[in-house]
């Protein structure tokens, strides 16, 4: 099950977060952690966490890691280079 947050409220699908990575447009939604999906058009900020993880603070506060094997991809998404 994967439980979908919006800004009408948390809803519950029935079918998995794989799923749901395939049927999201790329361009607007990244798989931050094997158990997360963010869009990044809510993403306000992006902040280097700890090992090669970032921290991403979204508009409604939210604050959401990024795992050290999916920070490049998030940096090339966003188009930030380097490790900063």
């Amino acid at each position: 099950l994967v439980f979908v947050h919006t800004s009408d409220g948390r809803f519950m699908l029935n079918f998995s977060i794989k799923d749901l990575e395939q049927r999201l447009p790329a361009d607007r939604f990244f798989r931050n952690h094997r158990s997360c999906i963010v869009n990044l058009k809510h993403v306000r900020e992006i902040t280097p966490w700890f090992h090669g993880k970032l921290m991403l603070k979204l508009d409604n506060g939210a604050e959401v890691a990024v795992s050290e094997d999916r920070a490049p991809g998030l940096r090339a998404a966003v188009g930030l280079s380097g490790s900063s």
